[in-house]
């Protein structure tokens, strides 16, 4: 599908997010889990439970700094099914962050 049809079927994109989450949103925007790895400077060692293993469950990333971002979980994409539905070679591990 092209992008150009893509925005005919569905002109709105939705996101939606834990409460309280809003400030943070509007102040560093949506970041993706390496983004948030980065900002929060989390070290090449720990980066690997939140990058490459599937989560199951919501994951404080930083749970004791002050500015604490939360994973949310990925049961909406198990690994059997990005398996079906992945193309041309593309793992489950590199869709995971």
């Amino acid at each position: 599908m092209n992008l150009e049809k893509l925005i005919e079927l569905h002109p709105r994109v939705y996101h939606m997010a834990e409460r309280g989450t809003w400030g943070s949103i509007q102040q560093r925007g949506l970041m993706s889990t390496t983004a948030v790895l980065d900002h929060l400077e989390v070290a090449d060692g720990e980066r690997a439970q939140f990058e490459s293993e599937h989560r199951s469950q919501k994951m404080d990333v930083r749970a004791d700094h002050p500015s604490n971002i939360v994973l949310r979980d990925q049961k909406p994409m198990p690994e059997g099914r990005l398996l079906q539905a992945l193309m041309n070679g593309t793992t489950p591990r590199q869709c995971m962050n």
